[in-house]
């Protein structure tokens, strides 16, 4: 009876050890992305629109432009 009660108390502190484990590296991963987010750069909210050389829908018609297909 005394092996089995000191083998159930060896895993119950070998799962309080890898619990805690557990949430050390959780821990760590955590601050690690935090610091992470923390230093990049964030791009602008709206970027500048790139030009794509197409005409504007609704435009005025110009009468060098070719039919529309």
């Amino acid at each position: 009876m005394a092996e089995l009660l000191g083998a159930l108390i060896s895993l119950a502190a070998l799962t309080v050890l890898v619990i805690l484990a557990l949430l050390t590296i959780s821990a760590v991963v955590l601050v690690a992305l935090g610091a992470m987010a923390a230093t990049t750069k964030r791009e602008p909210y709206m970027p500048q629109p790139i030009p794509s050389g197409r005409r504007q829908v609704g435009g005025a018609v110009r009468p060098d432009d070719p039919p529309p297909r």
